[in-house]
Order: structure tokens, then sequence, then C-alpha cells
């Protein structure tokens, strides 16, 4: 049984296929701009893209997670990067519906705000007459040039009390962006360093994320259940499931490739005749659907908690954490055996598969990402340890 919200979901990841083509054929204009191209980014707010974590009453599509992810799969078959900054910017708003009402009617209160996050950065806070001065970098800012609101993550320390560590919620134009995003892998992500240099923040535009990190943010509090999922899982789960998309990709292209080559040096006509193309291209395709399974059972787990008025687990939530990074190593291995069994010609920086596997080795290496850390912190909570990490 259908209902019409369903329908407007699958239209979403329906929309988000519709961008493919145009993606990939402006891939390689985009990690040489090291930026999304405008046109590109007006066809991505055109279908939807920025605003699928956005609740329905500031003009969003509030999709659930399977939607959301899906339609990131698809845009990132086209382009990894642009997926990638598309899920940080989906993110940052799906942060803000967790904030004060007040906090999100003034980020919301633009139809089309688009909002970039960054959590640690160096930073000084001094507390002044109605608020703060912030002087700070942040490193790694995605989709830095696309924001209209950054939330600049930064403790407070009081005298005498324990610091309190939060958002500074940001508009865009009072920040700079240092164009410092000189990368080999990633670079349409924009992932700049924003600078705050002896900025007034007003005391409400500083967001303290205790409930946020504990998960403790009440089902009351939010406009769906999705809204009030653990932090790190959510977003982890979510913006890792590109790598699906990307090892997709990969595999169409290499198949694209494979007609008329030949293996140097050996007797077959071609390669496609050979059964070392067959196992490599089996283990491959079981590799992605494996992980893909890994990210869908992982964002169940994470909806099925967040539909209960209270936290998730910890233990559940780093087994999602884990299963999300493991789910990158798989597509990363497949992606790494097609670009070996293809020859040569994948040294060339105009071959596509030389820049989704470049891409995919740029989030594979993203911190959270890291899979012995990952084993090690789910691990723990399999023997009843406590986590090691302000953030589980």
């Amino acid at each position: 049984m259908h209902h019409q919200g369903d329908s407007q979901q699958v239209d979403l990841i329906a929309r988000a296929r519709a961008l493919v083509p145009i993606l990939a054929g402006r891939a390689a204009e985009a990690e040489r701009m090291r930026r999304i191209p405008e046109d590109v980014e007006r066809a991505l707010q055109d279908a939807g893209m920025f605003a699928l974590t956005r609740p329905r009453r500031w003009g969003g599509h509030q999709a659930d997670m399977r939607t959301y992810m899906g339609a990131l799969v698809e845009l990132a078959r086209g382009d990894g990067a642009v997926a990638w900054a598309v899920s940080q910017l989906n993110n940052s708003q799906w942060i803000v519906g967790q904030l004060a009402p007040e906090l999100r009617e003034e980020v919301f209160a633009g139809p089309t705000s688009k909002i970039a996050s960054v959590l640690y950065g160096q930073t000084t806070v001094e507390r002044t007459e109605g608020g703060y001065i912030l002087d700070g970098r942040w490193q790694f800012c995605s989709g830095s040039y696309q924001a209209d609101w950054v939330l600049a993550g930064a403790p407070i320390a009081d005298e005498g009390a324990e610091p309190v560590f939060g958002f500074f919620v940001l508009p865009a134009r009072e920040i700079e962006i240092e164009d410092d995003w000189q990368v080999s892998g990633f670079a349409a992500t924009n992932s700049n360093s924003i600078v705050a240099r002896k900025l007034f923040v007003p005391e409400r535009r500083f967001a303290r994320i205790d409930a946020l990190a504990t998960n403790a943010v009440s089902l009351a509090e939010v406009d769906t259940p999705i809204q009030r999922a653990a932090l790190m899982p959510f977003m982890l789960v979510t913006a890792g499931v590109i790598a699906v998309g990307m090892a997709q990709a990969m595999t169409d292209e290499f198949l694209a490739q494979l007609p008329g080559r030949q293996i140097p040096y050996m007797d077959y006509a071609t390669r496609g005749e050979a059964p070392v193309t067959h196992i490599l291209l089996g283990e491959a395709a079981t590799k992605i659907q494996a992980a893909r399974l890994l990210f869908y059972d992982a964002a169940a787990a994470v909806e099925r908690a967040a539909e209960r008025d209270e936290p998730m687990p910890i233990p559940q939530r780093l087994a999602a954490r884990a299963q999300a990074t493991y789910g990158i190593r798989l597509c990363y291995e497949a992606v790494e055996s097609l670009l070996h069994a293809s020859g040569g010609r994948v040294i060339r920086l105009s071959n596509p598969l030389q820049r989704i596997d470049r891409d995919l080795r740029a989030l594979s290496s993203h911190p959270v990402y890291t899979l012995p850390t990952a084993f090690e912190l789910y691990g723990r909570a399999v023997l009843g340890m406590p986590p090691n990490t302000p953030f589980p």
C-alpha cells in the first residue's frame, strides 16, 4: 500500500538518477575548478537535492533515510565528489532541525538556505556584552562555496567551569573562505578552510550540542522521528553510502571500456573472454552488493531507534559505524581491483576510472571512516566497555 509520501520519496531518487549524465559529463571540469559548476549547482537545486533532509514546513522534502541514501547513491554514480558535498549540506540541515526552535526559524527563513558544518577548528572565544567574540580557523568545510550559513564547532570555557562544546551558527557572508583545497581526490567538494576574525556572535547563535551528541533530543522537539536519530550513525551511514554509487560507476565505466580490449602477451582475443575478468567482475559485484546491504541494514537500525523516544544504545551506534566503514572498504577493494585490471590507460588523467579511484580513496581516508578505529570502538562495546570517543 503506497501513500502519497512514498511516491514523493521515490520521485526524489528518480530525480537524482536523471542528473547522473549531467554530473558525469561535468565531473572532470568540476575537479579542475575544485567546486561544483554553477549550472550544475542550479540543476541540483531545481531537483531538490539540497533540501532532502530539510523539514517540510520550511519547504524541504523531509526524506526518510532510505530515500535520502538512494538519492545520494544515484548522484555518486555521476560524480562522487558532488554527492559528498550534497550529503554534507543536507546533514548540516538535519543538525539544524535539532537545534533550538528560534535558531531553526532564523536559519530556515531563507527558502533555499544551504548550511555547511565543521566540528573541530583552532579557536579562541571571549564573552562580551550580548554574545561572544569568535576567532578561529576550521579546515575541511565541505560545500563552503554553496553555504549561506556555517555551523562552526568550538568550546566555550568559562573560568572554573567545564568547557561547553557547541556550534556557532554563522552567516556565510561574515566568514572568509581560504582557497586552500588543493587535493588529489574529492576536489569538487570545495572543502576549503573557513576563517572567523574577531567576529561578534550574538548569544542566541551559540548552540550547545550535548543533547544532539547524546541522542537525547525528544520526539516532541522535532518534525519527524528521523530528525532525532543518533548523530554519528546518521551522518556516517548517509554520507558513506556514496561509496556504493561510486563503485557502481567504476563497474559501469570498466564495462564500457572492455569491448575490443586485449590482454597483452596472452592468446585471448579479448579481455572479456578471460576467466580472470569473469572472476574479477563477480567478486567486485558481490562486494558492492554486500556493502549496500551493510549500509541499508545500519540505516534501518538507526531509523528504528529514532522512532523510540530514548537514546539509541551505544553498542548499536558503534555497530552502525563499523558497518558503514566496512561498507566503504568493500567498495574501495572493488574499485581498486577494477582499476588494476584496466591496463596502462588508467594512468591518463582523462580516464574517469582514475578520478573515481582517487575520489573513493579520499572518502576512505576520512578520519571517521578509519576501519581499525571503527572496529576498536565496536569491539569495546562488545566487551561492555565504555566508548573512548566523545561522539559515539
